[in-house]
């Protein structure tokens, strides 16, 4: 007898987790038994949970990791036209379009 467990991932990737139950040959088998089917669903337990834990991290990563790529390609703040300008600068500087404004000396 065995204790089966199974998860399915979004991708379609099935997890199986399988545990064999212990059988006792005495007179005290039924407790042993019973003994045995509670560490083996504590078992399937801790090994299901940590699965869950692993795949919830990397779907974390994956979305930080795509939100800090959206970040970099949209202005997160259209209203902010000082922002727009800096980026205006840099590109122009980029292209060689615009040159570095000279500092003068003002006679008081």
């Amino acid at each position: 007898m065995a204790v089966v467990g199974s998860l399915t991932k979004g991708t379609g990737e099935v997890l199986e987790f399988r545990h064999v139950l212990l059988s006792s040959q005495h007179s005290q088998g039924r407790k042993e038994d019973f003994e045995s089917l509670v560490h083996s669903l504590k078992k399937l337990q801790q090994d299901v949970n940590s699965c869950l834990t692993e795949i919830i991290e990397q779907e974390k990563t994956s979305e930080t990791n795509q939100a800090s790529k959206n970040q970099t390609t949209e202005d997160d703040d259209p209203d902010d036209s000082e922002d727009d300008l800096e980026d205006l600068d840099t590109t122009e500087k980029q292209n060689g379009a615009i040159q570095e404004p000279q500092l003068k000396k003002l006679r008081t």
